[in-house]
Order: structure tokens, then C-alpha cells, then sequence
């Protein structure tokens, strides 16, 4: 894992939820952060497209609901890019 990508998952999470970075980590979900609802969920996914440089299908959009499962998808998208 990327400590890189961490941190730039968590500063996404915490500016639409509303919770300090320092309180998202690895095992964090939309079931463990209040704030995390459908609706912040959306601007979550919209803002890793932007920051990540990513074209998410919705078929996955339900799947990428804990900071650990999008920094794997991340990552996978990372690696296909890069041709690995």
C-alpha cells in the first residue's frame, strides 16, 4: 500500500465527511464514519476520478465503501495504466 495514496484517500474522505485526517485509517468505512452517507459517497467517487485521474464504473461505485478497498482499486487501475 501506498502511503501516498493513503493520504490522498483520506484527505478526500475527510473533507466531505467532515472528519479530521488523523482519525481515517486503513480499516476505516462508510459504516464506521457517521458522515460517510450516499450522498457524500457520490462526491467521495467523484473526487478519486478527479484526483486519481480515473474513470470508475458504477457497476463498482457500491463496492468502494472502506478506505482499504479503494486503495486496492487504486492501485489495480495503477498498475493496468502503467501496463504491469
Amino acid at each position: 500500500m501506498s502511503n501516498t495514496n493513503f493520504n490522498k484517500i483520506a484527505k478526500i474522505i475527510a473533507k466531505h465527511t467532515r472528519v479530521k485526517e488523523k482519525f481515517i485509517t486503513i480499516e476505516s468505512t462508510a459504516e464506521t464514519i457517521e458522515r460517510w452517507d450516499s450522498l457524500t459517497h457520490v462526491k467521495i467517487i467523484v473526487d478519486l476520478e478527479k484526483d486519481f485521474d480515473l474513470q470508475i464504473n458504477t457497476s463498482i461505485i457500491g463496492e468502494l465503501n472502506s478506505v482499504k478497498s479503494i486503495i486496492q482499486y487504486v492501485e489495480l487501475a495503477e498498475k493496468n495504466l502503467s501496463g504491469l
